[in-house]
Parts: C-alpha cells; structure tokens; sequence
C-alpha cells in the first residue's frame, strides 16, 4: 500500500503538470518512480529542459514568511552565505517568465 503522503504529493505533481499544459507546455511530463528509486533525482516534472520539484505542505509549514514577504512583490530573492541566490515567483509570474503561449488547444 502506498503511503498517504505519496498519494498527496502525485496528486498535487498532477495538478502543476496540468497547469503547465494549460499554460501551453504541452511538452512537460512528470518523472516517475523508478528514475527517482534508482537515485537520479530527476525532479518531479520536465518542462522545456528545467527540472521541477513540487513541494505541498497542508499547513504551509515553511512557506506562510515566503507568502508573506512576496505578498505584494513581483518575485523575492533569498540569499545566504557560500550559496547561490534562489528566487520564488507566483506561478503565473513564472508561466509569464517561461514564454508559454496559450492557444487554448490542448493537443
């Protein structure tokens, strides 16, 4: 039997890939349990060469001072000491940033 934990994070790698595809990346495809059993860490999802990881927490645990902080932002940039900046966008900010075009076909 599956994990309760694994089923909600397939389901919510199925709802971003969905919301790819309907954004017009109509190439993205999830990755699946054998490439990441075999320890290659291939992300959840492939979008135009990226590799996408798709993190849900119920209660927001981690992410409510990110939410916070980009609440009326365009994207937040978080730094530390030794290692590269990471940046966190909106999603409709990033699907804008990615170039993707919908034609409202999903083919």
């Amino acid at each position: 039997m599956t994990a309760k934990s694994k089923v909600t994070g397939n389901r919510w790698e199925s709802i971003i890939l969905r919301k790819y595809r309907e954004a017009g990346f109509h190439n993205a495809k999830k990755t699946y349990q054998p490439a990441q059993s075999a320890g290659l860490d291939p992300g959840d999802i492939h979008v135009n060469g990226y590799k996408v990881e798709v993190k849900y927490r119920r209660t927001g645990t981690g992410y409510k001072t990110l939410r916070k902080w980009i609440e009326k932002k365009d994207h937040l940039v978080l730094c530390e000491p030794y290692l590269d900046p990471l940046v966190v966008l909106k999603f409709d900010d990033y699907i804008k940033l990615l170039g993707a075009s919908n034609d409202g076909n999903e083919s």
